[in-house]
């Protein structure tokens, strides 16, 4: 299942152009909410959401990710951008114990 939620998030950023990211961030921090309806209720953010340049969003639930996942993703999407990063997912940026990946 592990290999299968990976291979889920390349596909995810390999829709996305890096140079038209604008901003990252988990849509209760940056709208206040989730924008879509998921069948569970989460305790935490789990709905990603990437806003480009032009002003589209694009949105995807990773609740089923695992932390090293998520930033693996993110490490991936912003690397040689100027994309902001904001709340949660900026903090997870800044684990020492992931500054490897």
């Amino acid at each position: 299942m592990r290999k299968k939620s990976l291979d889920k998030l390349e596909n995810e950023r390999n829709i996305i152009i890096k140079s038209d990211i604008y901003r990252v961030g988990y849509s209760r921090e940056l709208y206040g909410k989730e924008i879509y309806n998921y069948p569970i209720k989460r305790a935490g953010p789990s709905e990603i959401a990437i806003e480009l340049k032009d002003g589209k969003k694009i949105f995807f639930d990773a609740y089923e990710y695992t932390s090293i996942q998520k930033l693996f993703f993110l490490k991936s999407i912003t690397e040689k951008g100027n994309v902001l990063v904001e709340g949660k997912l900026k903090a997870m940026m800044s684990w020492k114990r992931y500054k490897h990946l």
